[in-house]
C-alpha cells in the first residue's frame, strides 16, 4: 500500500471526517461491534454496549435541557462512565469542561462558575473534595457515579493490592443523604428513558470540544485550561492509521487510561487514538506512581504511556522490590514515555528493568530482546501527541545513527508542520539550538478565558507564518528530525545579563550514565535574594558508589564547562532511590516543590571540600546558617 502524503490525509480529513468524534469513533468500528472497547478492572465492554451508554447518557443530557455548545464541568476517573459521558457530549455537541479535583479550592470554584452549569458530573472518588465548593455554585443537578458502578458484580476482585491506594465501596449514596441535588447514574440515566427527539446533532470538525488542563508545572502551580475543537481528536486519529503514519498496524492493540481525565494526553494519545485503531482502552482509576506495576498487572496493556518519573519507579520495583523481582510483563509491547525528557541514564535503567520484565515476549519471542525497548512520545496538551519514536534506542542502531554515534529524536507525524526559530524568527540550520514552534490540526483552538496567553503562545516565524509555541530549546539533525530540550524560561541569569538554559547544567551532570541516574536543576533564592543553583541527584541503584568523590567529579565537569559565578553558587542535593522526586498530578516532576524545599538537605563543595548545609526555618523564609566540614 502506497503511503498517503500529509495534504491527502488531510483533504480526506475534511472530506470523510467532517463530524463529531464519537461519530468517528461509530464509524471506524461499526463492522465489529462486538470487539471489546473498553476492559474495567476485569470486565469487558463491547464496541455494542459502549455506543448503546453513550446514547443513554445523550438521551438523559438531552432530557435535562444541555444543549449544543453548553459547557458541562466533569471531576472523574478513567472508569467507562466518564467514557460513556465523553461520547454523549461529543454526540449532541456540548462541551466538557474536565478539570481535577487536586486544584486549588478558588480555582475549581471559578471553573465551574464559568461553564455557566447547573449541572455537574463527578465520580465518588473525587467528590468529597468538590462538595463544599459546590454549595458556592449555582449547580442544582450533581450527577455522581461510584468507581464500583461498572465493576464486575460491583465488587472489586484486587482489593487486596487496591486498598492501600484506594478502598473501591460505594459512597453514592452516603453523599445523596447529604445532599438533595446527588443523583446516581441509574437515576440520570432513567431521565432520559422517554426522550424521544432529535439525538445527535450536525457537528463540524472546527466546533469546540473540550477545555482540558495543563500539568501546572508552570503558571505557578495553576493549570491552564486548553479548548480543543473536535478536529484535535480526529486528526491525530486519522494520521496515526498505517497508510500516513507508516507505523505497524495497531488494530486490537490494548492501550492503559491512567493518567488524569483533565489532561488532554489521556483524551488524546490513551483513549482517541486506541478507540480509533479498533483498541481495547483499559481505565484505570488509580493514578500513582507505586500502582503503576499493579495496574500493568491487572490490565494487560499492550500501550503503555507514561512519564519518564512513572517509568523510573516501574522500573525499580521489577528491579529490586521483592514483591516484583520475578514479574513476567509479556504482554506489554510499547512501553512510552511522555510528558518529559527523558536522558539517556533514565533510558538505559528503564530499558534494563524491560528486558528483565520479558516485555514483548507474547507477540515477538526472542526478536523482543532486540525490538522492545521505550518508544518517546512528544509534544504538549496544546498540540497533542505530534512526536512518536518507535523503539527509540533499537533504531538507533540503524547504521546511519551507528557510524555517527548520534541519538534519535522525536520523529514528527506527516500533519506536523514544525520549525525551530533563532530569536529573531528564522529557522534555525541544523544543530543550531533555537525555540521549537509547531502546527497542525491538532493544534489547540486557544487557552480557556486567559486572551493574554493566548496571544503569546500563538507566534510568528520571519515570514509571518503563525506556529504554537512549545516553549521548549530544540534544535534538527541532517534529517530533520528534531531534537527537544529543556523548557524556554529555565533559566539562570548572570550579571551581566546572559542567560544560561538549565538543561544545559543538567547535561553535563548526567554525562556520568554509570553512577548517575537521573537529576534536575533548580533556581532557588537565597535570604540575600540572590540566585543559587541547587542540583537534585539520584544515583544509580545497586552500583558501588562513594557519593562524595561522585559530587567533586560533578563539580569538577561542571567548572569545566561554565563560569565561576555559576559553580560558585551550586548546592547539592543527593535524594535516595526510594525517597525518589516529588511529583505533580499528571506524574511529572514538581519543580515548584523542589524549589519549596530550598536548601534543606543540601551540600556544597569549596576547594574540593564537602560541606554539610544546615538550614534554620525563620518566617517562611529557608535560611542558611552553618556549614559543617565533612
Amino acid at each position: 500500500m502506497k503511503s498517503k502524503t500529509a495534504q491527502e490525509g488531510i483533504n480526506d480529513i475534511l472530506e470523510n471526517h467532517n463530524w463529531s468524534w464519537i461519530r468517528d469513533i461509530y464509524e471506524r468500528n461499526k463492522n465489529g461491534l462486538d470487539k471489546i472497547a473498553l476492559f474495567y478492572r476485569g470486565k469487558n465492554i463491547t464496541y455494542n454496549e459502549f455506543f448503546q451508554n453513550v446514547e443513554s447518557y445523550a438521551k438523559a443530557l438531552k432530557q435535562m435541557n444541555i444543549k449544543k455548545g453548553d459547557i458541562i464541568p466533569i471531576c472523574m476517573a478513567n472508569c467507562p462512565e466518564f467514557l460513556y459521558l465523553f461520547g454523549a457530549i461529543s454526540l449532541i455537541g456540548a462541551r466538557a469542561n474536565i478539570f481535577g479535583n487536586d486544584f486549588d479550592e478558588d480555582y475549581i470554584l471559578e471553573i465551574i462558575n464559568q461553564t455557566n452549569s447547573k449541572i455537574l458530573f463527578a465520580t465518588d472518588d473525587k467528590y468529597d473534595k468538590l462538595s463544599q465548593i459546590i454549595n458556592k455554585t449555582q449547580i442544582e443537578n450533581i450527577i455522581l457515579s461510584s468507581l464500583t458502578d461498572s465493576l464486575p458484580n460491583n465488587y472489586d476482585y484486587y482489593n487486596e493490592i487496591d486498598n492501600p491506594f484506594y478502598k473501591f465501596e460505594n459512597k453514592v449514596s452516603k453523599y445523596q443523604q447529604q445532599n438533595n441535588k446527588i443523583m446516581n447514574i441509574k437515576q440520570f440515566i432513567n431521565k432520559g428513558i422517554d426522550y424521544n427527539g432529535e439525538l445527535e446533532e450536525e457537528i463540524n470538525l472546527e466546533d469546540d470540544f473540550t477545555t482540558t488542563y495543563s500539568s501546572g508545572s508552570t503558571n505557578n502551580g495553576r493549570p491552564k485550561g486548553i479548548n480543543h475543537c473536535v478536529r484535535s481528536y480526529i486528526s491525530m486519529a486519522r494520521f496515526h492509521d498505517e497508510d500516513l503514519s507508516g507505523l505497524p498496524k495497531t488494530k486490537g492493540m490494548r492501550g492503559i487510561a491512567n493518567i488524569p481525565t483533565h489532561s488532554n494526553t489521556n483524551l488524546c494519545v490513551c483513549i482517541s487514538d486506541v478507540l480509533s485503531q479498533s483498541g481495547t482502552v483499559c481505565l484505570e482509576p488509580i493514578y500513582h506512581k507505586d500502582f503503576l506495576i499493579n495496574s500493568v498487572i491487572i490490565n494487560k496493556p499492550n500501550f503503555l504511556p507514561m512519564t519518564k518519573c512513572f517509568g523510573l519507579e516501574l522500573a525499580k520495583k521489577i528491579d529490586y522490590d521483592p514483591n516484583y523481582q520475578n514479574i513476567k510483563l509479556p504482554y506489554v509491547l510499547i512501553p512510552t514515555i511522555i510528558g518529559e525528557p527523558c536522558y539517556p541514564n533514565e533510558e538505559k535503567y528503564i530499558n534494563k528493568a524491560i528486558r528483565k520484565a520479558k516485555m514483548g515476549k507474547n507477540r515477538l519471542s526472542f526478536l523482543s530482546d532486540l525490538i522492545v525497548c521505550l518508544s518517546m512520545g512528544g509534544g504538549d496538551c496544546e498540540h497533542g501527541g505530534i512526536f512518536f519514536t518507535l523503539y527509540k534506542s533499537a533504531r538507533e542502531k540503524k547504521l546511519n545513527y551507528l557510524l555517527k554515534k548520534k541519538p534519535l529524536g522525536l520523529v514528527p507525524f506527516k500533519l506536523v508542520d514544525y520549525k525551530i526559530l533563532d530569536e529573531k524568527g528564522n529557522e534555525c540550520r541544523p544543530y543550531q539550538m533555537g525555540r521549537l514552534v509547531a502546527n497542525s490540526m491538532a493544534t489547540m483552538k486557544e487557552y480557556n478565558n486567559n486572551e493574554k496567553a493566548t496571544k503569546e503562545f500563538f507566534v510568528k516565524d520571519k515570514t509571518g507564518k503563525v506556529y504554537g509555541d512549545c516553549s521548549v530549546y530544540a534544535y534538527k539533525d541532517e534529517y530533520n528530525i528534531p531534537f527537544m530540550k529543556g523548557r524556554i524560561g529555565d533559566e539562570i541569569t548572570l550579571k551581566s545579563g546572559e542567560k544560561i538554559a538549565l538543561f544545559l547544567i543538567q547535561e553535563t551532570v548526567l554525562k556520568d550514565t554509570k553512577k548517575i541516574l537521573t537529576s534536575e536543576v533548580v533556581v532557588v533564592k537565597d535570604e540575600y535574594g540572590v540566585d543559587k543553583l541547587i542540583v537534585h541527584v539520584e544515583m544509580q541503584p545497586h552500583t558501588p558508589i562513594n557519593e562524595t568523590q561522585v559530587l567533586k567529579s560533578i563539580q569538577s565537569r561542571l567548572e569545566k564547562d561554565f563560569p565561576k559565578e555559576i559553580t560558585d553558587n551550586i548546592f547539592y542535593r543527593i535524594r535516595s532511590n526510594e525517597e525518589s522526586f516529588p511529583l505533580t498530578g499528571c506524574g511529572k516532576r514538581n519543580k515548584l516543590k523542589l524549589k519549596e524545599e530550598g536548601f534543606e538537605k543540601c551540600v556544597k563543595i569549596n576547594n574540593n571540600v564537602l560541606e554539610q548545609i544546615d538550614c534554620m526555618i525563620k518566617d517562611d523564609a529557608k535560611t542558611l546558617t552553618k556549614k559543617r566540614q565533612i
